[in-house]
């Protein structure tokens, strides 16, 4: 039996939520997802968090299908979602000079007109009455794009923020939801252009709900990126959240920002057979490249395959950022590799030959880029911490123990990350039980 080490949540929700909770930014509305998130439901994890955006909408959709099959009572579990972003092709009911255009296909919108559409459509895909929480994802995409005046830009933020209050009070008075709050990486009380100013907030959230003819708030839950490597936001925001009785959920627990870099605060085994691999790639393409049979065409395709795998090798010594490693290979590889292997067309009978290297390399990165940022964990943040466990394992118990945190939010999308959550949670309980002892 697993441990179910808990924070009770106080004033609306009287019942515990679990230290560690599912994160659905890369869940897809897919049979093995489903399965997965049934398997969360089973678990002691009852937090499930999402947002309308999240992989075009499948992420509520595959959530919703579990819920519908799932035996657990809806008032078991403590559920999420977000609303903010929207593509540029989908429809959005708020004035154009209420939308913040991001990206050309991205935009961002918190008017209440916009957000009674999404509530909606989230309800719908969740197959369910009410959302335990929703949150306005990322405000702070009007302050970065904001058309007004700089003088004017702050105060135009938070009336906005006020409106949009005032509309999820009515939500909760329509018991569509059961409380709201706040999803930012942008947290702060520094005058800086995209701050969110979080000590304003409980003022805007009283006035909203004194406009419904309420004396409390249904403003409950703050969420924004916390790891080993990112703690200014615990050591502010987080602490001041907990001192109001709001509970902070911390997501990207994993994915570190840290200088101008993204890492990934993990351990991987290594390739194993690299070399090998290297080998037979090397042997694969120069004997392609002497044979007299091969035109000029294929030639051409062979030797830029060659000449990546060459630098792909000297790169591998320096790996350094497993992120870095991922945009990579979505962004540049692929598409060169898929420019060659068309030029090889049928020619190319063991295409498959760069896909095992590539396969080879990739794991090995990750093991020197995890081996890397582990040893810097350790000596920086972890001195003195055993290193049995993995640097994963060290980072997730570092939140789930931290004071200021409510719930973790894992990208749980395997079977083998439920796994290591539920590890963590067995190993929370026997650190509890220890501590008892000593006492």
């Amino acid at each position: 039996k697993f441990f179910f080490d808990i924070i009770p949540l106080r004033m609306v929700f009287k019942r515990p939520i679990s230290r560690i909770g599912l994160g659905g930014y890369r869940l897809n509305d897919t049979y093995e997802h489903q399965k997965l998130v049934s398997a969360v439901l089973s678990s002691p994890i009852n937090v499930i968090d999402t947002a309308i955006n999240f992989s075009k909408g499948h992420s509520e959709r595959v959530i919703g299908k579990a819920l519908k099959e799932s035996q657990v009572p809806r008032q078991d579990l403590f559920l999420t979602s977000k609303f903010g972003y929207f593509e540029s092709w989908q429809r959005c009911s708020a004035p154009q000079d209420e939308i913040s255009r991001c990206t050309p296909n991205l935009s961002h919108s918190i008017h209440p007109d916009f957000l009674q559409e999404q509530i909606i459509i989230s309800l719908r895909r969740l197959k369910t009455d009410y959302i335990d929480s929703y949150l306005i994802n990322c405000p702070e995409e009007f302050l970065i794009n904001s058309i007004l005046p700089p003088s004017e830009v702050k105060k135009g933020f938070l009336d906005r923020l006020y409106a949009c209050f005032e509309a999820l009070e009515k939500l909760v008075t329509a018991r569509k939801i059961k409380s709201y709050g706040i999803s930012s990486g942008s947290f702060s009380n520094e005058d800086i252009p995209s701050a969110v100013p979080y000590k304003k907030l409980l003022d805007l959230a009283h006035r909203a709900a004194k406009s419904e003819g309420k004396n409390n708030s249904s403003f409950k839950v703050l969420e924004f990126p916390a790891n080993l490597l990112e703690r200014s936001q615990l050591d502010t925001c987080g602490d001041w959240a907990r001192s109001h009785d709001l509970e902070v959920f911390v997501n990207r627990p994993l994915n570190a920002a840290y200088g101008e870099h993204y890492y990934r605060l993990a351990n991987y085994p290594p390739a194993g057979d690299y070399q090998q691999v290297l080998d037979i790639t090397r042997k694969y393409f120069q004997e392609r490249l002497t044979d007299e049979e091969t035109g000029d065409l294929h030639r051409e395709a062979y030797s830029g395959l060659a000449r990546m795998v060459e630098e792909l090798d000297q790169r591998l010594p320096k790996a350094s950022s497993v992120i870095t490693l991922e945009y990579e290979v979505h962004n540049y590889i692929f598409p060169f590799l898929t420019e060659k292997l068309k030029m090889l067309g049928s020619a190319c009978k063991h295409a498959d030959i760069f896909m095992k290297y590539l396969d080879s390399y990739q794991k090995e990165y990750r093991h020197i880029a995890g081996t890397g940022i582990s040893e810097f964990c350790y000596q920086k943040f972890l001195p003195g911490t055993d290193r049995s466990e993995t640097l994963q394992t060290h980072a997730i118990e570092y939140l789930v123990h931290h004071p200021s945190v409510s719930c973790v939010l894992l990208g749980i999308t395997q079977q083998y990350y439920l796994d290591h959550a539920l590890h963590i949670l067995s190993n929370s309980q026997n650190l509890k039980n220890l501590n008892l002892q000593k006492k």
